[in-house]
């Protein structure tokens, strides 16, 4: 990483910005999903019960 990093700041900066940008991205992406699959398993969890008491 050292051979590759710009020499002045502010091309540091430009570089650094659109990685923590997308960093942060995947973090909320992340948690999206992760609710998304909690949500459909809990919805599976109550119609396989709700198939068991019916039975």
């Amino acid at each position: 990483a050292a051979v590759i990093t710009p020499p002045d700041p502010l091309s540091q900066i430009g570089l650094a910005l659109p990685t923590i940008l997308l960093y942060e991205v995947s973090i909320w992406m992340a948690r999206l999903i992760e609710k998304k699959r909690e949500a459909a398993e809990a919805e599976a969890q109550s119609g396989s019960s709700d198939s068991d008491i019916s039975s």
